[in-house]
C-alpha cells in the first residue's frame, strides 16, 4: 500500500505540480468538495443510501462479531476509501480559455470504490463463511444479488437498446457512411473543414465534438474538438467553420481556406450548410458529400 501511494503522489506531482509542463487543468486543495457538491445538488441523502447499500454484505458478515479480519481485505477497504479522501480533499480547475471553472468530471475518481468495496466484501465473507451462520450466509447472498441485480437489469437493456435502437446508445456511431466518404480524402497533406461538429451518438444530442475525422484514419481538421480542446484561437476558428452553416456560400470561406490551408470540405447532408457549393465535388453518398478547394 504505500508502494501503491508513492506511485500515486509521483503522478500527481508528474501531471499537476511541475512547472515547465503547461496543462489545460490544475489540481487544488479543497476540502470536503465532494461533499459540497452533494449538498448543492440535494444528492446527500441519496449518496448515503447508496453507501449503506454497498457495503450492506459486509455489515451482515460485521455482525456476527468476527474479529480477525485478514489485512488484505482490510486493505481493499482502504484503497476503496482512498477515492473519496481525495475528491473531498481537492477539486480540478479548469484553465483553458472560455472555460475556466470547476471541473465535475473530477468526480470520476470515485468509480473504483464501489467495486474495491465490493471486493471487499467478496473478500471478508470468504474468511469467515463458515462461523457467519446460515442466516447470515443467505442474508449476505441476498445483499450481494440486489447489489448486483441493477447494474445486471442496466447493461441488458443498454445491450437491447444497443441491438434494436443503436442510434440512441450512448456511445455507439456508426462509422461507416463518413469511412467512406474520408476514404476519398488523402491523409497526407490535407485539412478537412466541415459542416456539422455534433457528436452522431444518442441522435447528435453532443455538440462541438466532431472527433470521427481525426480518429478513423488520421486526417487533419481544421478544428473540431472545442468541447475537450480549447485555446485562445478556438472562437476565430468557431466563428470561421459557422460560415459553413450558413445557407448561402460566401467569399470569406474561400479567403479562410486560402489563410488557413483547407484542402476538403467534409459536408453532412442533412445538416445546415451553403447551397449551392461552388467548388469540385469528389464523393457523394447518402449522409456525406465530399468537395475539394
Amino acid at each position: 500500500m504505500l508502494a501503491a501511494a508513492a506511485v500515486f503522489f509521483a503522478i500527481s506531482f508528474a501531471f499537476w505540480m511541475l512547472p515547465w509542463i503547461e496543462s489545460d487543468f490544475t489540481v487544488e486543495l479543497y476540502p470536503l468538495s465532494h461533499l459540497r457538491w452533494l449538498m448543492a445538488g440535494g444528492k446527500l441523502s441519496g449518496f448515503a443510501f447508496d453507501v449503506l447499500w454497498v457495503l450492506l454484505p459486509v455489515l451482515i458478515v460485521l455482525s456476527a462479531g468476527i474479529k480477525d479480519v485478514d489485512e488484505r481485505s482490510v486493505s481493499l477497504f482502504v484503497m476503496g476509501v482512498a477515492p473519496f479522501l481525495v475528491v473531498n480533499a481537492t477539486h480540478m480547475v479548469e484553465l483553458r480559455a472560455y472555460q475556466v471553472g470547476t471541473d465535475d468530471d473530477w468526480i470520476q475518481v470515485l468509480r473504483p470504490a464501489p467495486v474495491l468495496c465490493h471486493a471487499f466484501a467478496l473478500s471478508l465473507a470468504a474468511r469467515c463463511w463458515d462461523r457467519i451462520g446460515r442466516r447470515r450466509q443467505m442474508a449476505f447472498l441476498l445483499a450481494a444479488a440486489l447489489a448486483i441485480l441493477p447494474v445486471m437489469v442496466a447493461a441488458a437493456r443498454y445491450s437491447i437498446v444497443v441491438l434494436r435502437t443503436p442510434d440512441n446508445g450512448h456511445e455507439f456511431v456508426d462509422n461507416r457512411p463518413l469511412a467512406a466518404a474520408l476514404a476519398t480524402i488523402p491523409v497526407r497533406g490535407s485539412v478537412i473543414v466541415t459542416n456539422d461538429l455534433r457528436y452522431p451518438a444518442q441522435r447528435f444530442r453532443r455538440e462541438n465534438r466532431q472527433m470521427q475525422i481525426p480518429a478513423l484514419f488520421g486526417h487533419q481538421a481544421f478544428a473540431v474538438n472545442y468541447w475537450y480542446e480549447s485555446y485562445p484561437f478556438s472562437r476565430e476558428r468557431r466563428e470561421l467553420q459557422m460560415l459553413l452553416e450558413r445557407p448561402e456560400w460566401t467569399d470569406a470561406i474561400l479567403a479562410a481556406a486560402r489563410t488557413y490551408g483547407w484542402t476538403h470540405l467534409l459536408i453532412r447532408k442533412d445538416y445546415a450548410h451553403p447551397r449551392p457549393i461552388p467548388l469540385e465535388q469528389v464523393f457523394e453518398n447518402e449522409s456525406y458529400a465530399v468537395f475539394q478547394f
